[in-house]
């Protein structure tokens, strides 16, 4: 597909946060809670799950665990939001240098469990 084909778009790292973002909330554990089992400020959680700060793989990894997850079912999840978004009309990219459209809303993408 190309760029133009699509109507908004969205940073990957918008959607890693989100995905673990939702991850997290469905656990029940508290961002206090995970920040202390990844040894990070909760300021440094909200960047990460707000799309603000890339997300290392070892801290997907770290969360993974903490929430008795594998990082292939994160990683599915994240590629069935990437699906769902494109069907949806929604780029996800990690260069919006060269992205058409509008951005799509953070908060949307938060709602779309």
């Amino acid at each position: 597909m190309h760029h133009s084909e699509f109507d908004h778009w969205i940073r990957m790292d918008a959607v890693i946060g989100a995905v673990l973002h939702n991850a997290r909330r469905k656990k029940g554990l508290s961002r206090h809670q995970l920040t202390a089992e990844l040894n990070v400020s909760e300021t440094h959680l909200t960047r990460m799950e707000s799309g603000q700060t890339a997300v290392p793989l070892s801290h997907i990894a770290q969360i993974a665990k903490v929430l008795d997850m594998s990082c292939a079912d994160i990683l599915k999840t994240i590629d069935q939001t990437v699906n769902d978004l494109n069907k949806k009309n929604v780029l996800v990219t990690f260069d919006d240098r060269d992205a058409e459209g509008t951005m799509y809303s953070f908060r949307k993408l938060l709602s779309a469990d």
